[in-house]
């Protein structure tokens, strides 16, 4: 008997201590602090409030003469491992006479983001790129490790492959390994003679299904030398577009890179028809990519270098629409207060508790971010007229931008409420 107790024991510990590990790294941690420190000079409201706390195992201790803290036991502070004293919790008890408060830890993780790698590849353009293979190799090893919620995808543009005018070298993967090695199938690539068909033509709406979008962002980086080859006429029309004329930015921001002349930003002038049935082509003006940029909240850069390429796009994520152009973060929802509604609009608890944050109970976080809300719960007036109770309490998040109609909550806290 006295070796079960001891094995329970020990496994009631080991498990406290894999709580308390968690700490912060999860997207919600519910915890405490001490309600005050050493002081000689305590008030009734911090008497009260250590005394709620000691559902947690907070006493009064001695700190000094005539001076007293409320403090966590030492045996309980001893299996602690989270930092700055805050201590996991998962059960509350609460009274009628004074909220009880609990803090909720929230880690904001960054959006996930796909990265497209688009690389111009008819001939002319293609040894350029050949000889930028180091910086972009670098390039997509410091994307892997920035964060694990980024995904990267690699195409060569111009001449359809796969007849929807790209070369999908790499659809969408978390497999950089993989990304790496499609640059050496970019190099045996068969020739492709200088055309019509700029890798602008990539931005137009085939691209979701041709790459396979799986993340919250998307960032197209656009890697050629010249803004649109001479055009050619196909089925009486030409194969060339201003594209700012038809384009006006959408879920993906593009980061144009520029690497050699007469550049990404060069202007292409107007065409004659091809035929007497067809309009002039447009002409393209200068600074097309700046334009198309701009328009995505994306960026334009002069020459390819790993080091500057992967701050732009760190830089671009942070302000980068989402799916369907919507902000890029999560719906944070605390449960209602208390209502004199029961079913079938029921409350808290069957309206027994009264449960509210310091940022209201429907709120909006961006991340990267590591923020702390106070959570007020406390029993409603009428809450022990049917004796005393027990119920599960969730706070949600939902991602405010991801494919399809229905949200499920991308991570709860869970919080056993008793009182009476």
């Amino acid at each position: 008997m006295k070796t079960h107790l001891v094995s329970c024991l020990l496994i009631i510990a080991g498990f406290f201590r894999l709580i308390s590990a968690q700490c912060r790294q999860d997207f919600f941690f519910p915890h405490i602090t001490s309600p005050f420190g050493c002081t000689g000079n305590f008030t009734g409201f911090q008497v009260s409030d250590c005394l709620v706390a000691s559902q947690w195992g907070y006493e009064f201790s001695p700190c000094g003469e005539e001076s007293f803290a409320c403090s966590l036991k030492r045996e309980i502070a001893a299996n602690n491992s989270c930092p700055n004293a805050e201590l996991p919790v998962s059960t509350v008890r609460v009274n009628l006479n004074r909220p009880t408060f609990v803090s909720l830890g929230i880690n904001v993780p960054r959006p996930t983001l796909d990265v497209i790698l688009l690389l111009d590849a008819v001939s002319s353009t293609r040894e350029r790129i050949i000889a930028l293979k180091p910086q972009i190799v670098s390039f997509i090893r410091q994307l892997e490790d920035v964060a694990e919620n980024i995904h990267i995808s690699v195409s060569g543009t111009e001449e359809s492959f796969d007849q929807r005018g790209t070369s999908v070298l790499q659809r969408t993967t978390n497999n950089f390994a993989e990304a790496v090695q499609s640059l050496d199938e970019f190099e045996r690539l068969p020739p492709i003679p200088d055309g019509p068909r700029a890798s602008l033509r990539f931005l137009l709406p085939s691209i979701t299904n041709t790459v396979g979008f799986r993340s919250e962002q998307q960032i197209v980086v656009l890697v050629g030398d010249t803004s649109g080859r001479e055009p050619t006429c196909v089925f009486d029309r030409f194969d060339r577009t201003s594209f700012p004329s038809r384009f006006s930015g959408g879920q993906f921001s593009v980061v144009a890179v520029s690497i050699g002349d007469p550049g990404l930003n060069a202007p292409l002038p107007t065409q004659a028809p091809c035929t007497r049935f067809t309009p002039f082509v447009e002409a393209v003006t200068a600074n097309q990519a700046s334009t198309i940029a701009n328009l995505t909240q994306g960026a334009f850069v002069e020459g390819f270098d790993a080091d500057t390429l992967l701050q732009t796009v760190m830089n671009v994520s942070r302000n980068a629409p989402g799916n369907f152009g919507q902000p890029t973060g999560f719906d944070i929802s605390v449960p209602q207060p208390f209502s004199n509604f029961r079913r079938p609009f029921p409350s808290v608890c069957d309206g027994r508790v009264q449960f509210n944050s310091t940022m209201g109970n429907r709120f909006f976080l961006a991340g990267p971010l590591e923020t702390t809300v106070q959570l007020s719960i406390s029993l409603a007036n009428s809450g022990c007229m049917d004796g005393p109770f027990q119920c599960p309490v969730t706070v949600s998040a939902f991602r405010n931008n991801q494919f399809g109609g229905f949200r499920p909550a991308a991570a709860r806290a869970r919080l056993i409420v008793s009182g009476c």
